[in-house]
Parts: C-alpha cells; sequence; structure tokens
C-alpha cells in the first residue's frame, strides 16, 4: 500500500539516524525523486502524489494528537 510505505519511510526517518544521515547527504535541498529514490532503497515505495497524501495525512495526525494533550 503505497500510502503506508511512505508513513513508514517517515517513520523510519524520526527513528534511524543512519536515514537521517543519508537524507543529510542530500542537504541544503534534497528533491523530490532523490527522497523517493532512497525510500525505495528501504523497502518504501511511493509517488510524489502517494508521498504528498502520506504527508497530508501524517501533519493532521500530529495537529490532532497536539491539539488533543494541549486541551486536556
Amino acid at each position: 500500500m503505497p500510502i503506508q510505505d511512505a508513513l513508514d519511510f517517515f517513520h523510519l526517518v524520526r527513528q534511524r539516524p543512519d536515514v537521517q544521515e543519508q537524507i543529510a547527504t542530500l542537504l541544503p535541498t534534497p528533491s523530490l525523486s532523490q527522497l523517493i529514490e532512497l525510500a525505495s532503497q528501504l523497502g518504501c515505495v511511493f509517488s510524489p502524489a502517494e508521498l504528498h497524501a502520506a504527508f497530508r495525512h501524517d501533519w493532521t495526525m500530529r495537529w490532532l494528537h497536539h491539539a488533543d494533550h494541549a486541551s486536556g
């Protein structure tokens, strides 16, 4: 499921310093194709549109989590 693969890639980036280091080598501005290629090397296959959809979902869930904790 490609959107889940993109969400898994976000998780890998957050949890694995080696993946963070790989992205750091692409700075200052990694291209979308470079990120998608890195993700595919890690077993996460998705299109740019699927990455965008996963980002929206991830951001929304983080916002809801933060809003819930701020009101609680």
